[in-house]
């Protein structure tokens, strides 16, 4: 029993295929790349990133804290910012903020010591600023405290 096929398609079909994105798995190897290319081509998977060192929570004696209250209070989204927590900076603190190249910029340095961001504390009023820098003038490190010129403590 013979079957009886339509002839072979001798025009270019309507259909093109399918080309994958650059950077795609496939789209080197669309492209004509050889396979042995490809595989020194691709990037080794990153090593997972180590895990953070562990830092204890400890419960200092004194005061690490001041409560600054602000003459010109503000909305910050839904929050009314009356006054500013001024808090000391822990070893790892520190470290995140040099890690972070942060350290070179006092109002990033205040975020750090009170939870509020940088940009909040670059829009507060000069005079509410200014009491809030020296109220924590004695909580910067020496090292910072140095470097930005207080003389404090």
């Amino acid at each position: 029993m013979a079957i009886d096929l339509p002839p072979p398609v001798e025009v270019e079909p309507a259909l093109k295929p399918v080309v994958p994105p650059p950077g795609s798995p496939d789209a080197k190897r669309k492209a004509g790349a050889k396979t042995d290319d490809l595989a020194v081509a691709q990037p080794a998977a990153e090593a997972p990133a180590e895990a953070p060192p562990m830092v204890a929570v400890l419960d200092f004696a004194g005061g690490r804290s001041k409560r600054v209250p602000l003459s010109c209070p503000f909305m910050d989204g839904s929050l009314c910012r009356d006054a500013v927590v001024i808090n000391r900076l822990t070893m790892v603190q520190v470290d995140k903020l040099v890690s972070e190249n942060r350290h070179n910029d006092l109002y990033e340095i205040y975020a750090e010591m009170t939870g509020v961001p940088a940009p909040v504390l670059r829009g507060m009023d000069a005079d509410d600023g200014e009491a809030m820098m020296e109220a924590g003038a004695d909580f910067l490190p020496r090292s910072l405290r140095k470097a930005f010129g207080f003389t404090s403590g």
